[in-house]
């Protein structure tokens, strides 16, 4: 849990340390910072075997983000989104997000802008050895 908290403190404080634009007509409610970084994406779904996709990190603010995917999304869906760390090389903790609009940008890619509801709590590596051991506290409690 601790490890899951520095990580998502990691990802908080990289967006502290952004100097966001200043535009006089930009009347947003958090000021953001106009880069183009690689990030990862995860659609929520029932199964959390689904593959991370690849988008482009457009603008990141505290409240949110815009970026550019080939995947088309709804507003209301939500995904999770991985940044890079500070050296660039391990991802920061995953953060939830909701669409909060959509564009098309060209032909096949599309603008996302999202906001962010949470981060996200990972799953125990050995899962199935965690379930195993459940299975069989329950066959001896029961048989």
């Amino acid at each position: 849990m601790k490890h899951e908290q520095s990580r998502f403190a990691e990802a908080v404080e990289l967006l502290q340390q952004f100097e966001p634009t200043d535009r006089r007509n930009d009347k947003r409610r958090a000021k953001r910072l106009e880069l183009r970084v690689p990030i990862q994406i995860n659609l929520v779904a029932q199964d959390n075997d689904s593959a991370w996709l690849k988008a482009e990190l457009r603008d990141v603010s505290p409240r949110g983000l815009r970026m550019m995917t080939s995947l088309e999304m709804e507003i209301g869906q939500t995904f999770v989104v991985r940044f890079p760390n500070k050296d660039g090389k391990e991802l920061a903790a995953p953060l939830l997000c909701r669409v909060a609009h959509t564009g098309v940008e060209g032909k096949v890619n599309f603008l996302i802008g999202a906001e962010f509801i949470g981060h996200v709590q990972s799953t125990p590596a050995n899962k199935t050895a965690d379930q195993a051991a459940l299975d069989k506290i329950r066959h001896s409690i029961l048989d």
